[in-house]
């Protein structure tokens, strides 16, 4: 290739996710409400999976914004959970599906011309990729749905580039998209997910400090969130996490909300997932892999 589209393109979102993380240690961005318990996957063995409600991960802090730590999630030692290494004409990639709740093929070279031209040919085969079964359309009425959210590392001597599979069709059911945060999720997050949310960092409304604060007096005093306009959005998910708990108290609260804003947070990711975690899901992503 004469012009390294993927690579830059991923090269400059990174530069442009490194500059938002300095901001935010620099106190510059207020964010809203940053969880410290934001996501939790499994690392160990078989497929990303959901644990008695559990996830497990790895952070590291990268900084304070307003008081608030920022946590950043670190890329799991072991990645793959599929090897798909040896496409041919790229033997010398490596190659696997990340586990992830999005649908992402991460590939490895010591060569980035040679990552450029696998990223691009995966590229190019996602962009007039339709599989009816998956609800996966390249495009309807002349409009495209298919892109990719490239994300670029260097470990040691090896590149690395994470292809994240995007679609933005839309139905009756879910007119914001089917791969959007669903409307269930809406009181949490709406926005649709980025390339920061991608790489794991839960980026929330700002409305979202003061109505925490809200419902953790509401949690702590008894009361009836339904009965509050501001808060009743969060009522109908109150009502399914509060039991769980034995007592709701003071000292506690904030890190329940921590952790049942984390788990939405989960589901919106799941939902951003062209293919889905499941066996299902794989044997539908290996249809795609197949085409390549």
């Amino acid at each position: 290739m004469t012009e390294p589209t993927i690579l830059r393109q991923s090269l400059e979102q990174t530069q442009r996710f490194h500059s938002v993380v300095q901001m935010v240690r620099n106190g510059i961005i207020s964010f809203a409400l940053m969880v410290k318990n934001m996501h939790r996957c499994v690392r160990n063995g078989g497929h990303y999976q959901r644990l008695k409600g559990k996830m497990y991960a790895e952070y590291t802090n990268v900084g304070n914004a307003n008081g608030l730590p920022v946590t950043m999630r670190i890329w799991f030692l072991d990645w793959q959970n599929t090897n798909i290494s040896g496409y041919p004409g790229y033997e010398d990639v490596e190659a696997g599906i990340v586990k992830w709740p999005l649908s992402v093929l991460r590939i490895r070279s010591k060569d980035e011309k040679r990552l450029i031209d696998l990223a691009s040919h995966v590229l190019d085969a996602w962009r007039g990729y339709t599989d009816e079964a998956a609800l996966v359309f390249a495009e309807t009425d002349g409009e495209p749905h298919n892109t990719i959210t490239p994300i670029a590392r260097k470990k040691g001597d090896m590149y690395e580039l994470d292809l994240t599979l995007r679609n933005n069709v839309t139905t009756e059911e879910h007119p914001l998209g089917v791969y959007h945060p669903h409307a269930e999720y809406h009181h949490i997050k709406k926005e649709n997910i980025g390339l920061i949310e991608v790489m794991g960092l839960a980026v929330l409304p700002a409305r979202l400090k003061e109505e925490m604060e809200l419902l953790a007096e509401y949690l702590v005093e008894g009361k009836n969130p339904a009965e509050n306009e501001v808060l009743e959005k969060h009522a109908a998910w109150v009502a399914e996490f509060a039991p769980k708990y034995e007592k709701i108290t003071k000292e506690n609260v904030m890190d329940i909300l921590h952790e049942e804003v984390g788990q939405v947070f989960v589901h919106v990711l799941e939902d951003a997932g062209v293919y889905k975690c499941t066996e299902e899901g794989r044997e539908a992503f290996r249809r795609f892999l197949a085409v390549l």
